[in-house]
């Protein structure tokens, strides 16, 4: 026999899935709109400014000239903005990430990051990645010292002139290694933003976009396509006009 606790757990748990059934006939209907207007009622205002500090809010208050509902709402286009850039530059890390990878396999060894003349940070993110496969109980292969390597690295590759004249050249026709490196250092400092929930509204973020794209399309035309066509950026993102106060 279930306890007092246990069946007040189970009629939540039922209330719960009646929402989610009688929320997706109502959306199949057409009968319920997806998200509905928030009150920024001053309850809820003050509430959001606690758990978010005035000190994260200051570059939204001094944007919106202490408008507190236009900051948080500049907050929150600050978050769609950010999901936005993360999901083209994860499109951009994995296909940079492959190309380096398939480039210099085929030119050096499968294991070219023991053979090829690292820089020091790249040499200590390999050292590193060896490291976590350990821990994690698993067996350090190629495949998984790839995946483990992060942004920094895949950008730092591009500093080393020996590997760009030796064997990376060869996957960007036509273009120098500054052509390549300065635009992946500047998406990587631009990741950097994004990971530490820092605000980007100030930021040129069509110049980031366009960044971006070139990028996936300098590795693979098709796949900018593709990137541009899923991505969640609308042009009202990329806009700096303030939200209004309602």
């Amino acid at each position: 026999m279930q306890s007092s606790a246990e069946l007040g757990s189970t009629r939540k748990f039922v209330d719960l899935v009646d929402v989610i059934v009688n929320c997706n006939r109502w959306m199949a209907e057409g009968t319920v709109t997806v998200m509905a207007a928030f009150d920024y009622a001053p309850q809820f205002v003050d509430a959001v400014v606690v758990s978010l500090s005035e000190d994260r809010l200051t570059p939204y208050l001094l944007q919106s000239k202490g408008d507190r509902v236009k900051a948080i709402k500049l907050y929150e286009r600050n978050i769609a903005v950010s999901e936005g850039f993360y999901s083209i530059i994860h499109i951009l890390e994995i296909a940079l990430r492959n190309t380096v990878h398939g480039t210099l396999s085929k030119q050096v060894a499968d294991d070219w990051f023991d053979q090829v003349g690292l820089s020091d940070f790249s040499a200590k993110n390999v050292a590193k990645a060896r490291e976590s496969i350990k821990k994690r109980g698993k067996d350090v292969t190629t495949s998984r010292i790839v995946a483990e390597l992060g942004f920094g690295f895949w950008a730092d590759i591009f500093r080393v002139n020996r590997l760009w004249m030796d064997h990376l050249h060869v996957a960007f026709p036509g273009r120098q290694r500054k052509d390549i490196h300065m635009p992946v250092d500047a998406v990587r400092k631009f990741r950097n933003r994004i990971s530490h929930q820092e605000s980007i509204l100030a930021r040129n973020l069509s110049d980031d976009y366009a960044r971006i794209m070139w990028l996936i399309a300098e590795l693979s035309p098709e796949t900018a396509q593709w990137a541009d066509r899923q991505s969640r950026l609308q042009a009202w993102h990329l806009e700096t006009n303030l939200p209004s106060s309602t």
